[in-house]
């Protein structure tokens, strides 16, 4: 029911408008609050931000609390789509995950990204899954796209970081 309610008679669904939401809050998380900063620092730096007087792991209690949250709230949103759990309907979600990290500009390492780089990555994985569709590429090579996509992110960001380093 929820998962396909339409936002004020219009043909958008309410999990677009939860997303959109979610994307401002974040922004404003990570740009204007000390919890942002705090995230930023102990991504780049742990034992700095350590040394500095910040609890890490509460932190990042605190972290892996609000992902459960939307996790929560995401699952809701999807089974009431189908009225109903299937065991296997956010199977592979997880990579997709990674890949959106990673081409949004999200350091494997940590340190580095947004959240404006993490929805134009969503927005590079739907656009390239969409083709893949399109060019009707069975889900066995699409994930070999997204692997391949992967590794050149992965690749990219170590070259850039070689770069930057010298």
């Amino acid at each position: 029911m929820l998962g396909n309610l339409k936002v004020f008679g219009t043909s958008m669904q309410f999990p677009v408008l939860f997303m959109l939401i979610l994307f401002f809050v974040a922004i404003f998380i990570e740009r204007k609050t000390v919890f942002g900063r705090i995230t930023y620092w102990i991504g780049a730096n742990p034992e700095a931000a350590k040394l500095s007087g910040i609890d890490n792991s509460k932190h990042i209690t605190y972290l892996y609390l609000f992902s459960a949250l939307v996790a929560g709230i995401v699952g809701i949103l999807l089974s009431s789509e189908f009225k109903s759990g299937f065991s296997n309907r956010g199977l592979l979600m997880e990579f997709d995950a990674l890949v959106i990290a990673l081409l949004g500009g999200i350091a494997i390492a940590g340190g580095f990204g947004s959240v404006i780089g993490m929805f134009f990555g969503a927005i590079i994985l739907a656009v390239v899954t969409s083709a893949a569709t399109g060019l009707t590429l069975s889900p066995d090579w699409q994930f070999i796209l997204k692997a391949v996509a992967v590794f050149l992110a992965i690749t990219a960001q170590t070259w850039a970081l070689s770069l930057r380093n010298k």
